[in-house]
């Protein structure tokens, strides 16, 4: 019988074994999500995602009108929030971050710190009084007026003491 198919060889090829290209990509797709999920479970990472959270708090104070909490309360001064920014900076650079950050029913701006069973937190007012409190579930609260506001190291130490950080 004539060989129809000329081009085609009559042997046997042997294929050397390949990954199907569908096999590769769900490789790789696997090697890019180990790699991103081991990212974001550095601290370092879950440290620049809190810092970011925080910012964008105080960022989103600026808007904040008067009577914010129907109950009369000033919004936090641009003056204020800058503050509270720097300190967040400087918190930051000593890898210790607020739990929160909220505006003051005083008009201002409070950071809040809490380990365990003990809390503190640090408020700026718009009048310019500022003040750090530290209390527990077996102490009772210490509230310490802030002189210095240029300079939150004295602040931070304090509340990284208290708090055993």
């Amino acid at each position: 019988m004539p060989n129809i198919f000329p081009l085609r060889p009559q042997y046997p090829i042997m294929w050397e074994p390949v990954t199907p290209i569908f096999w590769q990509v769900d490789e790789k797709r696997k090697l890019f999500h180990d790699m991103i999920a081991s990212t974001v479970q550095s601290s370092s990472y879950q440290e620049q995602v809190n810092y970011n959270k925080l910012h964008d708090r105080l960022v989103g104070m600026v808007s904040m009108k008067h009577d914010w909490d129907s109950y009369g309360a000033e919004a936090p001064s641009n003056n204020t929030i800058g503050q509270a920014k720097k300190v967040l900076v400087s918190l930051y650079s000593k890898a210790i971050l607020p739990s929160t950050i909220a505006p003051s029913a005083e008009g201002g701006v409070t950071l809040f710190f809490r380990m365990g069973d003990k809390c503190a937190y640090i408020e700026y007012g718009n009048d310019g009084e500022h003040i750090l409190a530290k209390y527990s579930s077996h102490s009772d609260p210490e509230v310490t007026e802030l002189t210095d506001i240029s300079d939150p190291t004295q602040a931070i130490e304090t509340i990284k003491t208290y708090l055993s950080v």
